[in-house]
């Protein structure tokens, strides 16, 4: 069987029915060298799915309907089995369809049909009520989302890296409690901890006060702040042994998991929506997201450029990005202020690698804004299509996973 596809600026359009009915040769018309740039990236995404197709590209002047016509005249009369998918294409491509349609119809058996994203269904466009194949529910994950998108993932992490659940509770408990506090504290103690030595396993940490005092002329404030803090730490079972003297203090990190949390201050807010995510169950008690990944290091051109590999452009990371079977929802979680910038950095990288199909999502302990700088932003945020979550430190973990299923 061969799908033709009138090439539309959303890949996910461009691919949907290769996805669904595993064709033998997938023909695009139109869309010029944009298409052809894209045609590598498609081609290596559906090996990588177990899908042997030919792909094709075939030339139309754009503004021409007896162009895109005469195209799809060939096609049909060399191709023995076509499906034409009216998902992507313009106006014009679908008005030059409907006239091959009727010079044909009665001749030849010529299936048309468009896939709604939203019901997750295939409509039947040729009137015969007939869908060309059973075809059972597609969905990527975030590596192949990105790879449709001419990107590739550079760096990750999904649920079965994390550490135990119970750490991450213990985590987000004492941030939660003062998430602008955790912030200051957690960026203090990093600074603190570039003139630390570490055991071999670098879960023991020592400061000498000599060697920081050279660093830090405050090194005393410094100290006894990182003091309270460990101590918050050690009381919620994160951090033990702390040890301090008059030469030096030093403490252990519970494992390398804590240690890896507590060395940015947003890690826990990223980690505790991965782990929300990942366990989240619609109605039927089946994973919500077919895929949740975060911390996704993104190199814009990987596959552009060629054979997966990149030319030195553009990297972006997102905090978290989940899939619903084949649609994107990209999430920034902020544990502080959150600037005006952070919603076009979402607004940029989600239309980039998920189109118009993008969801959006901006999770924030606090935007640390009031009166009309916070009426400002979030009407920004409305007119971007980002959902904001509004102090998600005072949220439950079932208010949370419902702004989940709301997506």
């Amino acid at each position: 069987m061969t799908v033709v596809e009138f090439f539309a600026c959303a890949p996910i359009e461009n691919m949907v029915s290769c996805f669904l009915l595993k064709p033998d040769k997938v023909i695009f018309i139109g869309g010029g060298r944009r298409a052809k740039r894209r045609m590598h990236a498609y081609g290596e995404l559906a090996r990588r799915k177990g899908i042997n197709a030919v792909f094709e590209h075939r030339a139309v002047l754009g503004n021409s309907i007896n162009s895109i016509a005469d195209c799809l005249v060939d096609i049909v009369e060399t191709e023995e089995e076509c499906c034409f998918d009216l998902t992507g294409g313009d106006d014009l491509a679908l008005v030059a369809m409907g006239l091959v349609y009727e010079r044909y119809r009665g001749v030849k058996k010529l299936q048309m049909h468009r896939y709604n994203f939203n019901s997750r269904k295939m409509t039947d466009c040729d009137g015969d009520g007939f869908i060309s194949k059973s075809m059972p529910f597609s969905e990527l994950t975030v590596d192949e989302n990105i790879a449709l998108h001419g990107g590739t993932v550079a760096g990750g992490l999904r649920k079965d890296k994390l550490g135990e659940r119970k750490d991450i509770e213990d985590l987000w408990t004492v941030c939660k409690a003062a998430p602008f506090d955790w912030n200051r504290s957690t960026a203090a103690l990093s600074e603190l901890i570039c003139v630390a030595r570490f055991s071999s396993d670098g879960l023991k940490v020592s400061i000498e006060s000599e060697e920081a005092k050279r660093r830090f002329t405050d090194y005393e404030k410094r100290k006894n702040n990182a003091l309270r803090f460990l101590s918050k730490l050690s009381k919620a079972g994160i951090v033990y042994n702390i040890v301090e003297s008059k030469n030096h203090f030093s403490f252990f990190y519970k494992n390398s998991f804590v240690k890896k949390a507590l060395s940015k201050s947003g890690n826990v807010l990223e980690y505790k929506m991965l782990s929300l995510a990942s366990e989240a169950k619609d109605k039927n008690l089946s994973p919500l997201f077919t895929d949740c990944v975060g911390g996704v290091v993104i190199d814009w051109d990987g596959l552009i450029a060629g054979a997966g590999v990149s030319f030195g452009g553009t990297v972006n990371e997102v905090d978290l990005i989940l899939m619903k079977g084949l649609i994107p929802v990209f999430v920034s979680c902020k544990n502080g202020g959150v600037a005006e910038e952070e919603l076009y950095k979402l607004n940029t990288v989600a239309a980039r690698f998920g189109n118009r199909y993008a969801k959006k999502v901006l999770v924030a302990s606090g935007l640390n804004k009031k009166g009309q700088g916070l009426e400002y932003f979030k009407a920004r945020a409305a007119e971007m299509g980002i959902v904001l979550v509004e102090k998600a430190h005072r949220m439950t973990d079932k208010e949370l996973l419902e702004v989940l299923l709301k997506i």
